[in-house]
């Protein structure tokens, strides 16, 4: 895929977020159809792949202000899943967190990698599978926000955060109440994880926005 003169694969847009400190610096693809148009054949067939990733979704909007409230111990290690653009990687590298952003795109990490840096934080971005995770590590946290689009991904995201979760560890995951959210949730327990909706409420574009706790269960 070439790239532009601004060194992402795609040419890019910039837009802010307000934060409550300072704001975030986000570059993004200007045209959702050429990153659509770039999918091949064989990226489609495997997984009936989208990109997803290109746009900055509803529940990164409610996820954000909840993560700038939150105090990390300054030894905390995240992993985000799904970083699309990186926007939640970015504030918190901006809290000076040490944070993996993931994606299965390489575009999309390409432009998490940028967003990260213009961000001033220090970028760790893996591109990476949920089903085949390169990690020998575990984190304290795990990030992740509008992963859930499909009933395929149920199982290897649950599967991931279990494999990915320290003792003692905790996941939080946002999303805005799509049609396979409450299966998420009730797999989780399977799965070991014991749940409880920390926050609910209006989100853009006339979503509801719930951000879930999951942890391990002894």
């Amino acid at each position: 895929m070439a790239q532009n003169q601004s060194g992402l694969p795609f040419t890019p847009y910039e837009f802010s977020i307000p934060g409550e400190q300072q704001s975030l610096k986000v570059m993004a693809p200007a045209d959702p159809d050429a990153v659509l148009g770039a999918i091949t054949e064989d990226q489609f067939g495997k997984d009936k792949y989208s990109p997803y990733w290109a746009e900055h979704w509803p529940s990164a909007h409610v996820l954000l202000p909840f993560l700038s409230r939150q105090t990390f111990p300054q030894n905390t290690q995240i992993c985000e899943l799904g970083s699309g653009l990186g926007v939640i990687s970015s504030l918190l590298a901006q809290k000076l967190l040490s944070t993996i952003a993931t994606d299965i795109s390489p575009a999309a990490c390409v432009f998490a990698r940028t967003n990260i840096i213009r961000n001033n934080g220090t970028a760790r971005v893996v591109c990476c599978d949920w089903r085949s995770l390169p990690f020998k590590r575990t984190f304290n946290l795990i990030i992740a926000s509008d992963i859930l689009y499909e009933e395929g991904w149920v199982e290897p995201i649950l599967t991931s955060i279990k494999a990915l979760l320290k003792t003692g560890g905790k996941a939080w995951i946002a999303d805005p109440c799509r049609t396979w959210w409450d299966l998420f949730k009730q797999r989780s327990a399977f799965y070991g994880f014991s749940s409880a909706v920390l926050s609910r409420g209006p989100g853009p574009r006339k979503s509801t926005i719930e951000i879930l706790e999951l942890k391990l269960m002894n």
